[in-house]
């Protein structure tokens, strides 16, 4: 099931070069590292179509994790860090959430569950 929404953000707070954004547009989700905007969709670092059974093991994990109970915001202060945010629906499940510093307890599965998806690695640790 290819969803109606799908947005994910992470980085740094303070580098914009050290972040990356998951889109999709069609069937494919669109990878966007570095400086990420509202324009980042039309040149995507990377292109990726997931086949079915890969979108159906992604929607049992995050059924397996609670994604669509996550909470609206995360914060912890600090002008530095890291953001991030997840905007995904699909038929009459959505999740609208985003944090500074801080996550969900099972971001990091979410996070893991979105490589499998897309068969890269995030780089969720930048140098």
């Amino acid at each position: 099931m290819i969803p109606d929404r799908f947005l994910v953000e992470y980085g740094s707070i303070l580098h914009s070069e050290e972040r990356f954004s998951v889109t999709i547009k069609n069937n494919d989700l669109l990878y966007k590292e570095g400086n990420i905007d509202e324009t980042s969709e039309l040149n995507p670092t990377e292109s990726v179509t997931p086949s079915e059974n890969q979108w159906m093991d992604f929607w049992d994990k995050m059924d397996d994790i609670g994604l669509w109970e996550w909470n609206e915001h995360y914060d912890l202060c600090c002008f530095d860090g890291t953001q991030w945010k997840v905007q995904i629906s699909i038929e009459d499940m959505e999740v609208e959430s985003e944090g500074t510093n801080d996550f969900p307890d099972s971001f990091m599965e979410f996070m893991g569950a979105l490589e499998d998806l897309m068969d890269m690695d995030l780089k969720l640790d930048f140098p």
